[in-house]
């Protein structure tokens, strides 16, 4: 059975409320590109930026 992912889709303003206004209490690192197939290089950067931050949005490009 496949995972349903929809529910980690968020708004704009669901994000904004989820990231707080400025100041921020946690760090927050926004990833964006084009994940429609993942590749090593992909892991690696996504890994990397969820270790230096507490909260790390992913936006992509729309193929439609």
């Amino acid at each position: 059975m496949k995972a349903d992912y929809r529910q980690k889709m968020k708004t704009l303003e669901e994000l904004a409320a989820a990231i707080g206004p400025r100041p921020r209490a946690k760090s927050v690192i926004m990833c964006h590109g084009m994940f429609d197939i993942v590749h090593p290089g992909h892991l690696r950067h996504l890994m990397y930026a969820k270790e230096k931050a507490d909260l790390l949005p992913r936006s992509r490009w729309s193929t439609t």
